[in-house]
């Protein structure tokens, strides 16, 4: 079955149609949109290893696809995090929540900036972990990249 035959499915669909057979329709697109996602991830990493086997970017007309790095903050010490929230805070628990805490928790940027300016509270490092892993991305390349990413250099100038 290709696309074509997916799009007559779904033109097929009237006042009449049972609902057994939009049940059907569905499952084809879902199963369509499946496929779709793994033969993105296969795309990705093909352009991810001929990027790393070659050591340079691919550029294609305006855009270009390079290696970059997601980074994930983790807290490893939630009791430490909030005792150094609340110090930083002086104590003010509603300041606290208002500088320093987010709907997952921690805003760790935050807390990043109150620690460095009060380094005596905690160490960053002890209360959190980042961790990166490469990922394929589009756009303005960022410091220490490490994923594929791209960016139309029309709109750099």
């Amino acid at each position: 079955m290709d696309t074509t035959d997916i799009e007559t499915a779904i033109l097929s669909i009237g006042d009449d149609t049972p609902d057994e057979r939009i049940g059907e329709v569905l499952n084809l697109v879902a199963c369509a949109d499946d496929r779709i996602k793994e033969i993105k991830r296969m795309a990705r990493g093909a352009i991810e290893a001929h990027i790393e086997a070659n050591g340079r970017d691919v550029v294609i007309g305006d855009i270009r696809y390079y290696m970059g790095m997601d980074r994930k903050t983790k807290c490893i010490d939630p009791e430490a995090t909030m005792a150094a929230i609340l110090t930083l805070a002086d104590g003010d628990m509603k300041a606290a929540h208002e500088r320093f805490l987010s709907s997952d928790a921690f805003k760790y940027g935050s807390i990043r900036k109150g620690l460095e300016e009060q380094p005596d509270v905690a160490r960053f490092d002890d209360l959190f972990t980042v961790e990166e892993k490469p990922v394929l991305k589009d756009g303005k390349p960022i410091h220490g990249v490490k994923k594929l990413q791209s960016v139309n250099e029309r709109f750099l100038r």
